[in-house]
This record gives C-alpha cells, structure tokens and sequence, in this order.
C-alpha cells in the first residue's frame, strides 16, 4: 500500500484498479497516459480534497487516459471538482462533487477527443457552474447537480452548462436522464450550440441570478460567434418552480413530449414567469422551432407560450391556470407575434389542444398565422383591470396582416367574446362558440 494515491497512479499497470482506503487526501491527482481504475471506498469515507495551489482540480483525467474510472469517492477543495480532457469513456460513477471552490465537474477537449460518462453521482455546492461541458460529448444518468452558487463576480451559478469549442464547425452532445437538477442559479440547464437530449428529468427550483435576472429552467440558443443551431429534445421530463422563462428557445429547435412545464415566477425584478419562449434570432436571421406533444403546462404567468417570429407545432398539449403577470395584466394563455425587431412573422398551429383558465386572452395571434384545429379554448376571463376576456383574438398591428384558421374547435365560457378579429381574415368551420358577459 502506498500512504498517498497519486504514487499508486503512478506505478499502476495500464486499466489497474487503485483501491482507496478511507480518509481525507489532501492531493491534485493527474491521470494521464494510461488509464486507471480510481476506486475510493464509498464517497462519504473517501475525500480527494484539491489544494489550494491546485492548478486545474482535485482530480485531473488528461490525454491518453480512455477507459478512465473514477468511482465511490468525494472531490472537493479549493478548485474544480474534477477535469477531463483528452479521453475518451471516461466513466464518473458514485462520486460526491461538493463545495468547490469552482466548478464541480469541468470537460474540455484542449487534449483532444474528450467524453465523460456520470453516472448515479452527485454535485453539489459548487461555484460558477456545477457541470461544464466544451465540445465534447456526455452522459449524465441517475445523477443530481444542486445548490450551484455564483461565482465570485456574482455571475452564473448554473446547473449543466454546455457549449462548442471556439470556432468549431459540429455540435456537441449531451443526454440528461434519469436525473435532478435543483436549486441552481441563473439557468438550470443551458444549451447553446449543442445537441441535447432531456428525459425523465426534474428541472426545478432556479434562482436569478445577484442582478436579480434569469433563473430559468431550461434554455436552448444557438452559439453567438458561430451561429450554431442548438437542438433539445425534452421527453416524459419536468420543469417547475422556476424563474423568469420556464423554458427559453433562441435560433434553434427544439421538441418536447409528455413533459409539465408549471409554476414558473416571475425573476426578483418583478419580470414575466412564462411558461415557454420561442424566438428567433435577428442577427443572424435564424428561425426557432418548436414542437410539444402530450404536455402540460399549468400555473405559469404573464404567458403561457409566447411564439415570436418562429415556428410552433403543438399538438394534445394543454396549457391551463395561466396567471396573472406581476403588473397584474395579462395572463394569456397563448401568444402569437411578429419578430418586433424585423416583423418576421410566426406560423403556429394547434392541433388537439385545450387552452382552459387565462386572463385576457385565451388564445392571441398578432400579425401572423395560425391554424386551429380540434382545439378548445375554455374559461378565459378579463384581466386585472377587468378588461378584455376573450377566447381568441387575431390582430392586425402595423399594417401587417394577421390569418386564422379554426376548424372543429369548442370555444366557451369567454368573459368578452369566443372570438374577436381586429382587421384580421378569420376562416371558421364547424366551430362553437359560446360567450358569457
């Protein structure tokens, strides 16, 4: 036996098992050349803790290392929890990252070809962002990534965290399931430039940031320095107790199914609580898409779903008990509009809906387009100022023509009027609509 691990790293054969005893180690472990199999006791008996001189992290996983383990352990300290970059099946199992002095888990491909694999672990009380990830590909499964705090300049503090190398041409991977993230700051989970996917997951509880701002629970943008599109598709998941956007869409795509997006607040600055946004992005001109299937989304504020100058796909999804915004207006349950920046229109259809229990306005389109079919739009009432309280509304703004289609819908129990047009053409077919004052 050796008295401390790094030198059992050191003189261990190539996929070696380096058994560790319990106890507190106060070393920077590298891996690298090699890989090696780190297998501490379990994580409440065995503590890699980083030093403060510690350059990188408690433990390092550098090039060479393929088929690294790191398992039944705790990395803390004053540095990040643990960095992998240059290998590749790197499997991080068991393992207790908590109170960091930065971040909890980081992964970079500065050494080449990098993926990580983590697997029933937790992170914990880490600082700036509790798992990182720069073009490189991972699997978080079983895991929980809570109570990431801001970094020293009061910044960040999000929960999973992944984005493109500098100027790289392909995306980045990721799969969440299975797995919690709560009690994060600014963003629960945040995607830019990569292709994700989130299933049987519970986003919940983020907190804005120092500024009072964001506190999200999920948001999907495309990479600014590259116009990378990011891709999300969120199944069988939840999303509730944020703050400020439920979820965020920005010049990119993304697919939800069997999932509850609810009770999303506004940030500390009094602002929105909704539900879903999709926008797309002016500068680069590219348009966001999304598609909901089979979901719910209950209990949000200000909006429900706001669709601006892009695509929505909305199909067996309801979206009910959307409250009243902090001002105490509006409250509408869908909304539908025009890019306010360059006009660009938003094209949203509705198939198989119900859109119960809004303030103001159940369903509205702007100066776009939108198909409804199948659809109910039940029990919308007026806002705080008692005004408006109708199922749906289509408007014309600016000179800028605004179309609906309703076909085979129920509309009923509007405070104002089922439907109204204001300067809109309305196609209606096989529609009831029923209005109380």
């Amino acid at each position: 036996p050796w008295p401390s691990i790094q030198p059992a790293i050191d003189a261990a054969a190539p996929g070696a098992i380096v058994a560790i005893a319990a106890g507190t180690y106060e070393e920077d472990l590298v891996i690298g050349g090699k890989p090696v199999r780190l297998w501490g006791r379990c994580p409440a008996l065995v503590e890699v803790r980083a030093t403060a001189a510690a350059p990188l992290a408690a433990i390092v996983v550098g090039a060479g290392a393929n088929g690294t383990e790191v398992r039944d352990l705790s990395a803390t300290g004053d540095a990040t929890g643990i960095f992998v970059s240059g290998s590749t099946d790197v499997s991080i199992d068991r393992v207790w990252v908590h109170d960091t002095a930065f971040r909890g888990i980081g992964v970079e491909p500065t050494g080449g070809l990098t993926g990580v694999s983590i697997r029933r672990s937790l992170v914990e009380a880490s600082h700036d962002l509790g798992v990182f990830v720069i073009g490189s590909d991972v699997l978080v499964e079983d895991s929980v990534i809570r109570g990431t705090l801001p970094n020293e300049q009061g910044s960040f503090g999000r929960g999973f965290h992944i984005q493109p190398a500098p100027m790289a041409s392909a995306s980045p991977s990721a799969t969440l399931t299975g797995s919690v993230l709560a009690d994060n700051a600014e963003v629960g989970v945040y995607v830019t430039g990569a292709e994700v996917v989130v299933d049987r997951t519970v986003v919940q509880g983020t907190m804005p940031n120092a500024q009072g701002q964001l506190g999200r629970g999920m948001s999907v943008e495309l990479e600014p320095t590259t116009s990378l599109r990011a891709n999300a598709t969120i199944s069988s998941s939840v999303i509730r107790d944020n703050h400020e956007l439920g979820l965020f869409v920005f010049g990119s795509d993304v697919t939800v199914e069997a999932t509850v997006i609810r009770d999303t607040r506004p940030d500390s600055r009094g602002r929105y609580g909704r539900g879903v946004v999709v926008r797309s992005s002016e500068d680069p001109p590219l348009r966001s898409s999304a598609t909901l299937r089979d979901s719910l989304l209950a209990n949000n504020r200000d909006v429900g779903v706001l669709v601006a100058g892009a695509d929505g796909w909305f199909e067996g999804t309801a979206v009910r008990n959307t409250e009243l915004g902090a001002s105490g207006l509006r409250g509408r349950g869908i909304h539908v509009q025009p890019l306010p920046t360059t006009g660009e229109r938003a094209n949203v259809t509705l198939h198989g809906c119900a859109v119960e229990a809004s303030h103001e306005l159940g369903v509205a389109v702007v100066s776009s387009d939108a198909v409804l079919e199948a659809t109910a739009v039940r029990n919308s009432s007026s806002d705080g100022s008692d005004e408006f309280g109708d199922g749906v509304a289509v408007l014309s703004a600016n000179a800028e023509q605004a179309n609906a289609t309703i076909s085979r819908c129920h509309i009923a129990e509007s405070t104002r009027a089922g439907v109204v047009s204001f300067g809109a053409t309305v196609a209606m077919s096989g529609t009831a609509t029923v209005s109380y004052t």
